[in-house]
């Protein structure tokens, strides 16, 4: 196996309506204005995107750039922000993460800012995510593990081509003690 290192990862990537790029110091701002506008619907998801409980602030924007641009560079997830080219706005943050390199396999992650949703946005993002991991990463598993009551995401995963593989009742606790079903889904490559 190669070490994961030495991958020549593209630090952005551009699809016909989108800029996908690693986050970088000074980021902060375009992160903090997504979430504040997408805070309802993110923290409805909180088993998903536990980060969106925080209070949202410049500084914890700036820190979720930075750390995610060093877990960039350590291969650890390959998070990207989701630019929309003729706005230059962020419309969210899409990747890879749960990186088995052994196997070649990697776990899809998305969210796209509110008002932007029904666009298409997110199913270009990721088209452009599967193909990074299938070409450049060789990955031979791609999947997605998301909340049951997640319907967006769940008829994202059908349109993509991926199999609903199973549910997984009571799979994760909600900050508030609620247990939280999910499902996976997965495409071979």
């Amino acid at each position: 196996m190669t070490n994961p290192l030495l991958f020549n990862i593209p630090t952005s990537l551009h699809t016909e309506r989108l800029t996908l790029r690693c986050p970088q110091a000074g980021d902060g701002p375009l992160h903090l204005d997504a979430v504040q506008t997408s805070l309802a619907e993110l923290r409805s998801l909180p088993t998903s995107f536990p980060w969106s409980l925080a209070e949202p602030s410049l500084d914890n924007s700036e820190l979720y750039c930075r750390e995610h641009h060093a877990k960039f560079i350590r291969r650890e997830r390959l998070l990207m922000l989701m630019i929309e080219r003729d706005s230059g706005l962020c419309v969210g943050c899409c990747g890879l993460q749960n990186m088995d390199w052994e196997h070649p396999q990697f776990e899809l992650g998305i969210w796209c800012r509110s008002s932007h949703h029904g666009r298409g946005l997110a199913r270009e993002a990721l088209q452009a995510a599967i193909q990074l991991a299938t070409s450049t990463l060789h990955a031979r598993r791609l999947h997605g593990l998301i909340e049951a009551n997640n319907l967006s995401s769940r008829k994202l995963m059908d349109r993509l081509g991926f199999q609903l593989e199973g549910m997984h009742p009571e799979f994760a606790k909600a900050p508030d003690g609620t247990l939280v079903d999910y499902c996976s889904y997965a495409k071979r490559y």
